[in-house]
């Protein structure tokens, strides 16, 4: 009885290892094709089968086999302690009578704590459901811009001499027909005015730190600038590249470097657009 009680913990930690693999591996998605397939798993499909299926077969066939050999070690060692006169071999039946009737509860036992647990471990059901989120109602809240954030706008508009800003400022916080500059990045400022000067084209602004853009914002050195003759000049100084369906360029100047990406339909995910522009990160 003694031995026995020793044998129990290990073979706990066996079963926890054998579950643990199945945790690790239960995330595997696709087909595998078997070595050697299970009673009635991948027999019927050229031993070609998933985690999902065959985690069940592999899970049964082990229970199938502990009480398959519980019953032999039962049956032996009732043979032996029916026929044996030895006091040893009497012992040896007993022995082998009590490790299966152990080794049967282990495994009766595990599947009742999983049962318990959780009926659905057994069913080993590895597709996630998808988690319904409702749709969010909420409104933007609009902003009206405060009379200093007016005044930093006039002044950065000032500062960039014969460039254009195709609208007014969003005074009261509007996400379309208005463009604002108050908070442009520095970077910005300097990279419109090489880009100008490199350029000598019309430069007009279409978007700057106004709401509703998802990647523009106050101080942050992001412009959408219109079409007009950029592209041609671009195309000029063989600057332009295209990458699958994305055209893009980059300019350098003393002020910096101008990344730009062409964006045909607008291409602002999230707010407004103004229609086909060039999207300019200055570095």
């Amino acid at each position: 009885m003694k031995k026995v009680l020793q044998k129990i913990p290990h073979a706990l930690i066996i079963v926890i290892m054998v579950f643990s693999v199945f945790a690790t591996i239960h995330a595997a998605e696709g087909e595998y094709t078997l070595l050697r397939t299970l009673p009635g798993v991948g027999d019927t499909t050229g031993g070609i089968v998933t985690i999902q299926s065959y985690l069940p077969a592999a899970f049964n066939l082990v229970i199938g086999i502990a009480a398959a050999l519980a019953f032999v070690m039962l049956t032996l060692g009732g043979i032996t302690y029916a026929t044996s006169d030895a006091i040893t071999g009497k012992s040896q039946g007993k022995e082998w009578i009590e490790n299966a009737i152990w080794g049967l509860m282990l495994v009766i036992g595990a599947y009742v704590i999983l049962y318990t647990i959780n009926p659905q471990i057994l069913n080993f059901t590895l597709t996630l459901p998808r988690p319904q989120i409702a749709s969010s109602t909420a409104t933007a809240v609009v902003t009206t811009m405060t009379p200093q954030e007016i005044a930093d706008d006039q002044a950065v508009r000032a500062r960039l001499t014969g460039i254009n800003v195709n609208a007014g400022a969003c005074t009261q916080g509007q996400t379309s027909g208005c463009t604002n500059l108050n908070g442009l990045h520095e970077r910005a400022v300097q990279g419109l005015i090489g880009l100008k000067s490199a350029c000598g084209c019309a430069i007009t602004i279409t978007g700057g730190t106004e709401p509703g853009h998802a990647t523009h914002g106050v101080g942050r050195p992001i412009v959408d600038l219109a079409d007009n003759g950029l592209t041609a000049w671009l195309q000029s100084k063989n600057l332009i590249r295209i990458t699958g369906v994305v055209k893009g360029a980059q300019v350098k100047m003393p002020s910096g470097t101008a990344t730009m990406v062409y964006e045909p339909t607008g291409g602002n995910p999230g707010g407004t657009s103004t229609g086909p522009h060039w999207h300019v990160v200055f570095q």
